[in-house]
């Protein structure tokens, strides 16, 4: 018997008492994140479970994020009394309290002082050597210690500024989500009908993550232009105004990069509102598949989703066009700076040496991550983002609900002033009745047949059907004449739409058998003994175990025949932009692939999945392939080709550097090899994670009617918040883990540095050579 390689997921345990050991970790444990060691640990004796995980403070859960928001927003919404436009933006920075921003602030400026400081170091000590300085001997062993200590304090503060900003975008994420469930839940059938379930679900999967990942890079964004105005000060003090010439290329770039950010933030609207199509399209086939098979209708909606796919790849080539523009900056971009202020300091007469050379490119080299990625993939992101938060604001100013339903009847506007004054609430009449009923039974189906049915709708409400369905057309038609108002329920792309225009004269069939007559009762039982657990879908199934190499090169293979994947490696040192097309073709073929194998599916595959589990495969996990597979695939490969160059160059000029790259190559394998272990499983739980939400949120959507005809928000929204909370628990991993790995590869790149620098000042007598042995050390650890 072959072995199964899924594991089920554990539900959580309500009754554990254990505290998330942040609280009470030591400076070192909080400075190094030692405190997550013994998450890596049980990740390499076995493959982690819920039980295994944190528990999720206080100030990260969803109820008290959403309520802040939530109550942040409707200060926004009460400007509109003043004539002022409300802002979303600024209801959710005000989510988080000042000494958060605060704090990562002061570690931006601690980062931003060690990357001006390194260089100035190296300069003082390439000056010493060449004796242009007359400095006390000491400063021989001083400089490379300090130089050393900066660029790991430089790293340090890096890696905890990034991991504050990560926390900050889930903690807005999960604000977000829950805000805009809650407007679900409030607003009027009438507008509700008018939106797509694939809009809604867009927002949740690919909006608000893109809010995440700009809340990242908020902090290094807005400090470019800082960086910009001390570098050209530090230079202009250390060589000259002719190196603040080269500065002048960054400037007009600022223009052109900020206009194409622009046409970006508006392609990505467009692109957004296919989107919205592919995903209502999607989620009507998963939702009536059993129709779509009966009818043999695969073929044609798989031709329907291609055709979509294609309007959609067509805006996101049109993104990745301008998008290898500013990658080709970012390669370019500092030896297009160094090139001007060389040629503007030889035409003034000004003799190039090691001082002026390494110092320059050292500070550019060290601040290249701010003013490159900053200015370009910055601005990009934060485009990205107000294009997402415009979105979701016009979702948050639609019409919502203006009253209360109730125990059959409608309420009014001042149920809440009644309760909140204690008084006793008024005794409502039903809204709607029904008289000279004749029922008789059909033979076909076995139900009953109402005919000559007279309904006195008293008040402006709907009829609800199974399933929160009403009829378009039909048995209405009389009272619609009469003058009577009755709000219907329009879902786009409904597979069974057009069933609804046959129904003859005014029967009305009730599908129902002997059991429906107790189900009032039922439904009433079931509501008092309602959880959030109870109404949670299955648990997804978590493949355990290492990913093979073959997978990777299927997955390349499936956008490129393997003789081009060579020639594309090879391309890779020619020109790393030239990924864009490829990755295009990679995303088209993959996507393709993934929706003719869920036609082929068997129904029972439906069944067993739910609808927000298959959903979150053609939102989010689409949108991973489409916006951040390939950029991170090209990073990759990047930043190994350059700390190779890296390597090579420091060795080449200083053959004792060979002493650090050994253990260097060594720590790089082993802390890679340990750490994979462990953050292979909470990737694989961070994304099972994402399926109960989708899934809590479309089966809203489907049963809205329900939902409101039995009172159910609260317990849907409490329902709602716990899963949004076991996903927070575990994404909580997600940054920490990184950044754990980051410090520690840090710290075996800072021993290569050491080695580098000392050795190189005790047997380099060249200056030059060690100001290049040390500017391509110090840039290892940069990468």
């Amino acid at each position: 018997m072959v072995k199964n390689d899924y594991e089920k997921l554990k539900p959580e345990d309500d009754g554990k008492k254990n505290v998330n050991p942040v609280l009470h970790a030591n400076i070192f444990s909080r400075l190094t994140i030692s405190w997550m060691n013994s998450i890596f640990v049980t990740g390499n004796k076995r493959p982690l479970e819920e039980d295994d995980l944190f528990p999720l403070l206080e100030d990260d859960k969803s109820e008290v994020l959403t309520e802040k928001l939530q109550m942040e927003w409707e200060k926004e919404l009460n400007k509109r009394h003043q004539g002022k436009r409300p802002h979303f933006w600024k209801a959710l920075m005000r989510v988080c309290p000042w000494y958060e921003y605060l704090s990562i602030v002061a570690l931006v400026l601690t980062d931003m002082a060690n990357r001006m400081t390194l260089p100035v170091l190296l300069g003082f000590l390439i000056s010493y050597l060449m004796g242009i300085r007359q400095l006390d001997v000491s400063f021989k062993y001083i400089l490379p210690t300090f130089i050393c200590i900066t660029s790991l304090g430089r790293n340090l503060a890096q890696h905890h500024y990034q991991n504050r900003s990560a926390l900050l975008g889930m903690r807005f994420r999960a604000a977000a989500t829950g805000i805009l469930y809650k407007k679900v839940l409030r607003m009027s059938q009438s507008k509700l009908a008018k939106i797509t379930s694939g809009h809604v679900i867009n927002l949740v999967s690919n909006d608000i993550q893109r809010l995440d990942l700009a809340t990242q890079n908020l902090f290094a964004s807005l400090r470019s232009p800082f960086d910009l105005v001390v570098l050209g000060i530090i230079l202009w003090a250390l060589i000259g105004w002719q190196a603040v010439t080269g500065l002048a290329f960054a400037l007009i770039l600022i223009p052109y990069e900020a206009e194409m950010t622009g046409w970006v933030a508006k392609l990505r609207m467009q692109a957004a509102r296919v989107t919205d199509k592919r995903l209502a399209v999607m989620n009507e086939i998963v939702s009536g598949i059993r129709a779509v098979k009966m009818y043999a209708w695969e073929w044609p909606y798989r031709d329907a989703v291609r055709m979509i796919r294609k309007s959609e790849l067509h805006f996101l080539r049109k993104i990745y066009n301008i998008l290898s523009t500013f990658a080709s900056l970012q390669h370019t971009y500092d030896s297009v700076i160094c090139l001007i202020a060389f040629i503007t300091l030889i035409f003034t007469g000004i003799r190039l040496t090691p001082f002026n050379v390494f110092t320059m490119v050292g500070l550019l080299s060290e601040n290249r991550r701010s003013l490159v990625y900053g200015l370009t993939d910055g601005m990009q992101l934060i485009a990205d983002c107000f294009a997402s938060l415009e979105r979701i604001e016009g979702f948050l100013l639609i019409e919502e609900l203006n009253g209360n339903v109730k125990d059959g009847t409608k309420g009014n506007e001042n149920d809440d002033d009644e309760k909140a004054s204690g008084k006793k609430e008024t005794t409502r009449q039903p809204f709607l009745k029904a008289s000279n009923i004749t029922c008789h039974w059909n033979g076909q189906n076995e139900s009953p047949v109402l005919s000559d049915v007279s309904l006195e709708i008293t008040e402006d409400y709907i009829a609800i059907f199974d399933k929160g369905s009403v009829a378009n057309q039909g048995e209405y038609d009389q009272m619609k004449e009469a003058g009577l108002d009755i709000e219907l329920l329009e879902k786009e792309f409904h597979l069974g739409q057009e069933k609804y225009h046959e129904v003859e004269g005014s029967k009305m069939t009730v599908t129902t058998d002997q059991e429906n007559v107790k189900r009032k009762e039922r439904r009433e039982s079931d509501c008092s003994g309602f959880s959030g657990k109870g109404m949670a879908a299955s648990q997804e199934d978590r493949i355990v175990g290492t990913i093979s190499s073959r997978l990777y090169w299927d997955y390349f293979r499936s956008g490129l025949h393997g003789v081009l994947l060579l020639f594309l490696l090879l391309l890779f040192f020619i020109a790393q932009a030239s990924i864009i097309s490829p990755n295009l073709w990679l995303v088209h073929m993959t996507r393709m692939k993934w929706v003719e194998q869920k036609h082929k599916s068997p129904v029972y595959f439906f069944d067993t999945n739910p609808s927000g589990r298959i959903l979150n495969r053609f939102s989010k996990d689409i949108g991973i392939v489409d916006e951040f597979l390939p950029p991170t695939s090209l990073l990759a490969v990047q930043y190994i080709l350059q700390t190779l160059a890296s390597v090579c160059v420091t060795c080449a000029t200083n053959y004792w550097a060979i002493l650090g790259v050994i253990p260097m190559i060594t720590g790089f394998f082993a802390i890679n090899r340990y750490y994979l272990k462990t953050s292979r499983e909470i990737k694989r739980m961070e994304a099972i994670s994402q399926s109960p939400v989708l899934a809590h949120l479309a089966d809203t959507l489907e049963g809205i009617i329900i939902i409101r005809t039995y009172n159910m928000e609260d317990k849907f929204m409490q329902a709602f918040n716990e899963v949004q909370d076991r996903r927070s628990q575990i994404w909580f991993l997600v940054p920490h883990s990184a950044r754990w790995m980051g410090i520690r590869l840090d710290f075996v790149c800072t021993l290569f540095v050491v080695v580098s620098t000392f050795t190189g000042v005790f047997t380099t007598t060249d200056a030059g050579t060690l100001g290049l042995s040390l500017v391509y050390a110090i840039s290892t650890v940069e990468l």
